[in-house]
């Protein structure tokens, strides 16, 4: 009897416990979906498609229909012109992106210039990308098309997992992350462009995060990164590492690339020249 009196009282205890861990959890859940949809509201990802088709557009529609919860991310301009309308503009002289800039309400021009993180896609045909327009280095740039959605909504998806990396970087830094990431767009470098976004942005130091970035001697730096820790080497124009995609080994055989790695080694030094400051965040192993 006594024996049985005890079973139900563990079991009676067993059954407040998991009642009381339910609702935690769902307290929890529900004050993460709050945080989630309180930086969506105050950092969405704008996204400024100047487009020339309705193909394109109904793909990029569709896409961001199935966001679900995601969709609280974006916040989108479309500017949808004829191809023909570009021929026909009279000031020929201007391009592409900046006739369509012209078209835009001074609501949505505020829009754009408020929003920390811009990506303009552009269905460019034959128009390309001038890279000494001022706002190049400013806004996220990418080519755009229904063959290329997938590539695309992958790196948007990315850039909105990694958003928080991002803003917590200091304004040089994220003005060189642009530079780096237009500069791979424009030159087709897909894999680059992904870890650029995936982990270089994690790779960097912030007042928040050390990074993981160690400079051992003048031109020597070790990046611990996601599979182990790798060497660079800068000199000048010229730069090294000893990872699988630098080398062209194994999954990246025949696929050479800039990696992460190097990204973060080349953009920290670049700063770090011009902010003497940004120096406290990293260890001199040479000190």
């Amino acid at each position: 009897m006594a024996n049985s009196k005890i079973t139900k009282k563990f079991l009676f205890l067993n059954l407040l416990i998991m009642i009381l861990l339910q609702l935690i959890c769902s307290r929890i859940y529900a004050s993460n979906k709050y945080k989630l949809a309180e930086l969506s509201q105050t950092h969405p990802v704008l996204l400024f498609l100047v487009l020339t088709s309705d193909s394109t557009q109904d793909a990029i529609e569709d896409w961001l229909d199935h966001r679900d919860e995601k969709s609280m991310h974006f916040f989108k301009i479309i500017k949808k012109h004829p191809l023909d309308w570009f021929h026909d503009r009279t000031d020929i002289e201007l391009s592409y992106l900046n006739s369509t800039l012209r078209t835009l309400t001074s609501n949505e021009k505020s829009r754009i210039k408020q929003n920390d993180l811009v990506v303009i896609l552009v269905e460019q045909h034959e128009f390309e990308l001038e890279q000494n327009m001022i706002f190049f280095n400013k806004y996220f740039h990418m080519t755009v098309s229904a063959d290329e959605l997938t590539f695309v909504s992958q790196v948007l998806d990315l850039l909105v997992v990694q958003r928080n990396l991002y803003f917590q970087l200091e304004p040089n830094i994220r003005r060189m992350v642009v530079q780096y990431f237009n500069e791979y767009s424009s030159n087709k470098k897909k894999i680059e462009l992904k870890k650029l976004v995936k982990y270089t942005l994690a790779y960097l130091p912030s007042p928040k995060n050390c990074g993981r970035i160690i400079k051992s001697r003048d031109c020597s730096f070790e990046v611990k990164g996601n599979h182990g820790t790798y060497q660079v080497v800068l000199n000048g124009a010229s730069c090294s590492c000893n990872c699988d995609f630098y080398l062209g080994r194994n999954k990246y055989s025949g696929q050479q690339g800039e990696c992460s790695h190097i990204q973060t080694a080349k953009i920290f030094s670049t700063i770090s020249c011009n902010n003497a400051h940004l120096k406290e965040y990293v260890y001199d192993i040479g000190r």
